[in-house]
C-alpha cells in the first residue's frame, strides 16, 4: 500500500536557476529508481510499464539474448537471499542503534548525521521574525516554482552546520512509522561505509508521525 510506504531522497546541493528563468524539470519516475537502488548490488534492471506505478523486472541472462521479464518465483527466490546477506547491515547499523529525541541532530561520524524533526518543522523555522518576513515579501513576485524550489533548499540547507554546506549532502526522510524507510536508511549506510568518500554526508531524517498525517501535513509542501 502507497500510504505505508513513504521515502524522499533529496540531493543538496541540488538545484541552479536564474532570477527569472523558467525551471524546466524532466519527469522522473522515483518508484522506478527507489527499486533500482533497492536491488543495486544485482543485475536486474526495471522498466516502467503501462503506468508509472507499473514498475517490471528484467534480468539479462546471455550477451546474445535480450533482457527478460523476471518470474515471480524468481524474484521471491532473490528476496530471501537479498533478505539474508541484509540482515548484519541491520544489526551494525549505526542509524537504527543511535535514538535521537524529536528536535535534535546527533553527528554519529563525521559522515553520518541523524535527524528527528516534527511534522510541523517548516522551511523557515531557524530564521529570526526580521529574517522570514523580508523572505517572504521577496518571494512574493517571484514564479511559483521558483518559491518551491527556493523553499526546498532553505528546508535542507537548515539541517547543515557551515562545514558540511561544502560537501555533498544527501537527505533520506522518511515518517518515524515507515518499515520500508528503515531498509534504505541501512542500505545508504552500509553503501557508504563499503564505498567511504571524504566528500559526501548522509542525511537520516526522521519525521515524527505517530498518526499517518504525513501526506496532509506541512512539512510535504516544503519538500
Amino acid at each position: 500500500m502507497y500510504s505505508k510506504f513513504f521515502t524522499l531522497f533529496l540531493f543538496f546541493p541540488f538545484l541552479v536557476f536564474a532570477q527569472d528563468a523558467k525551471i524546466d524539470i524532466p519527469r522522473v519516475n522515483k518508484l522506478q529508481y527507489m527499486y533500482q537502488f533497492f536491488y543495486l548490488p544485482f543485475s536486474v534492471e526495471f522498466r516502467e510499464g503501462r503506468t508509472v506505478n507499473d514498475i517490471l523486472p528484467y534480468i539479462r541472462t546471455s550477451d546474445a539474448e535480450p533482457p527478460r521479464l523476471l518470474k515471480p518465483l524468481e524474484l521471491q527466490t532473490l528476496d530471501k537471499e537479498w533478505a539474508k546477506l541484509r540482515d548484519p547491515y541491520k544489526k551494525k547499523s549505526l542509524l537504527l542503534s543511535t535514538q535521537v529525541p524529536v528536535g535534535q541532530s546527533t553527528v554519529i561520524t563525521q559522515r553520518l548525521v541523524s535527524h528527528h524533526i516534527t511534522l510541523t518543522r517548516g522551511a523557515f523555522d531557524t530564521l529570526s521574525i526580521p529574517e522570514k518576513i523580508q523572505v517572504t515579501e521577496m518571494l512574493k513576485k517571484k514564479p511559483p516554482e521558483v518559491q518551491s524550489a527556493f523553499k526546498q533548499i532553505r528546508f535542507l540547507k537548515s539541517f547543515l552546520s557551515p562545514l558540511q554546506e561544502e560537501r555533498f549532502n544527501f537527505f533520506v526522510f522518511s515518517p518515524s512509522w515507515c518499515e520500508s524507510s528503515r531498509e534504505y536508511r541501512v542500505l545508504f549506510e552500509s553503501y557508504l561505509k563499503n564505498f567511504p568518500n571524504l566528500g559526501f554526508n548522509l542525511h537520516s531524517v526522521v519525521i515524527e508521525d505517530p498518526k499517518e498525517e504525513i501526506f496532509d501535513g506541512r512539512i510535504i509542501k516544503d519538500l
